[in-house]
């Protein structure tokens, strides 16, 4: 009687294959392999971002903008916020404006931001 495939045998026995490599095309949309390499991260001055005037969220709670300051100033920013170009050296937030108006409120003059270049302006310009 055949030994039944199972545990112990390594991820091939759980995933029936190799996993797939970094450098292999991605087949989902989502697949981080597929987010563009203009997606740099990098420290953008406070005074160059304005919010977004269709911003869907009209109130932001004072309490939790307080909160989240006290926690930036004690562990920094963890997700840099999302922007796009709107003039020369303009941005214009995407998302993360609760980070962003907690990093005014704790005192940052600049903070990470990922300006990707497909949501910049109409004219393509890269970021």
């Amino acid at each position: 009687m055949a030994k039944p495939k199972g545990l112990g045998r390594g991820l091939d026995a759980l995933l029936g294959g190799a996993t797939p490599s970094p450098q292999a095309p991605a087949k989902h949309p989502d697949d981080v392999r597929a987010f563009p390499a203009s997606a740099a991260v990098k420290d953008i001055d406070v005074a160059d971002i304005e919010a977004h005037p269709g911003q869907p969220r009209m109130v932001f709670d004072e309490q939790g903008i307080k909160q989240l300051a006290k926690s930036i100033e004690q562990h920094g920013i963890i997700q840099p916020i999302t922007l796009r170009r709107v003039r020369a050296s303009k941005y214009q937030i995407i998302s993360g404006e609760r980070r962003f108006r907690a990093a005014q409120m704790a005192g940052l003059s600049a903070l990470p931001g990922c300006c990707l270049r497909f949501l910049c302006s109409p004219n393509k310009t890269p970021c």
